[in-house]
């Protein structure tokens, strides 16, 4: 995941749906999905969410390989 400004305007924040206006700081997550790749985007408010939800989920699995040592 990287944060850059939108490119034109016409991109919609995933979770929330609002449109990411042109210049403004959007979150951008690659996905790869087998045979294809796509880009999913997040508006600034919904960006900052997501990566506290992602710190989250790698805390949890630093818990469990510390617990399994």
């Amino acid at each position: 995941m990287y944060v850059e400004l939108a490119k034109s305007g016409r991109a919609k924040c995933e979770k929330c749906g609002e449109t990411i206006m042109k210049g403004g700081k959007r979150l951008v997550k690659p996905v790869s999905g087998g045979y294809y790749n796509s880009t999913i985007f997040y508006c600034q408010k919904c960006g900052l969410k997501k990566i506290d939800e992602e710190i989250s989920e790698l805390k949890q699995v630093r818990k469990e390989i510390e617990r399994r040592k």
